[in-house]
């Protein structure tokens, strides 16, 4: 081969070379990454939300390894992550503050913990699921009869159990007073109080969480009930001001719900330290938002209802406080964020 061949060779090593140097590496990057997540109690809709979001991550970054676990109290998750035991989680967009001020629910956590946002888990949507029996038919009917109603709200301690506490405080009552009104409350999570309510052993639940209930659809199958929502006017806009957003419901979109109305929910994100590495953080989010049509959506409709172009744009600009820079970064490329 001729000296000047040899020269043009060696020339185009070194182009390839130094173009490799010089290109930015792909998002979906070959780095090895181990996270840690929770979803909370086994068989909830959180637990759903978590491990399917888990998987989404594995799917678009094939290196990485996501852990989830079960098990764990909201405080304890909060906990776990401001230790850097956990990695992400899901948790209601009004906490966040809190959280970061050290506290949850009310509680004090071991410490203060600074959490950012990804991407949208669900709306925890408000209902009161009723036996048709019972002569209530409104969050307000229990206070102006002074009912004594035996109901549930969920688990202390939980998401559903303190946005149902924001929603009874701005009807101007709390559980508390139900109690005192000769009522008895229970704090058992939906599938247990689902069954009490088919026992006839409770007349209620103020269910805070994935709407319709899969639950109460089934015993509405063997038990008249009845649901009321928080659709007044002036309760939303009490509620609005500590981030919850109207959330429409369609007439028969459970057989005894009649009539189309609104309530009120409380957005729950897919969250994580805010000192996450920015690269780490917009790898997750891009890998979710991939995987949404071929994999989350056909899963369950709460995928196909808010991992949707407008939902990402609308939550992006409510909540852009506290919108991880990573996610800030994928959602700009995306245009869903300005």
């Amino acid at each position: 081969m001729k000296k000047k061949t040899w020269t043009c060779v060696v020339c185009c090593v070194l182009v390839v070379f130094l173009l490799l140097l010089l290109t930015p590496p792909s998002p979906q990057a070959a780095e090895k990454v181990t996270l840690r997540a929770s979803g909370g109690p086994t068989g909830t809709g959180k637990d759903l939300r978590i491990q399917m979001v888990a998987e989404a991550i594995r799917r678009g970054n094939p290196t990485w390894t996501v852990d989830v676990m079960n098990g764990p109290t909201t405080i304890a998750e909060i906990t776990m992550i401001g230790r850097g035991e956990l990695h992400f989680t899901a948790l209601d967009a009004v906490s966040i503050p809190d959280v970061a001020k050290g506290s949850y629910g009310g509680k004090k956590l071991p410490q203060p913990v600074e959490l950012r946002w990804l991407l949208p888990s669900t709306a925890m949507t408000c209902v009161l699921y009723i036996l048709d029996s019972v002569p209530i038919n409104s969050y307000a009917d229990i206070k102006e009869k002074k009912y004594s109603l035996k109901f549930s709200m969920g688990r202390k301690g939980t998401d559903p159990y303190l946005i149902n506490m924001h929603v009874l405080e701005a009807y101007g009552f709390r559980p508390e007073d139900i109690v005192e009104w000769g009522g008895k409350q229970q704090n058992t999570a939906s599938r247990r109080s689902a069954d009490l309510v088919a026992d006839g052993l409770m007349e209620a639940m103020m269910h805070a969480g994935t709407y319709p209930n899969p639950p109460f659809v089934e015993i509405a199958r063997k038990r008249k009930l009845k649901a009321a929502f928080v659709s007044e006017p002036d309760i939303q806009e009490k509620l609005a001001k500590q981030g919850f957003i109207q959330v429409p419901i369609a007439a028969g979109s459970i057989d005894f719900v009649k009539e189309n109305t609104t309530t009120v929910g409380m957005p729950s994100l897919v969250l994580c330290r805010a000192d996450m590495r920015d690269e780490i953080a917009y790898n997750m989010t891009r890998a979710v938002w991939e995987q949404r049509e071929g994999f989350l959506h056909p899963i369950h409709p709460i995928f196909r209802r808010y991992l949707q172009p407008e939902v990402i744009a609308n939550w992006n600009a409510k909540f852009k406080d506290i919108l991880h820079s990573g996610a800030v970064k994928y959602w700009k490329e995306q245009g869903l964020l300005k």
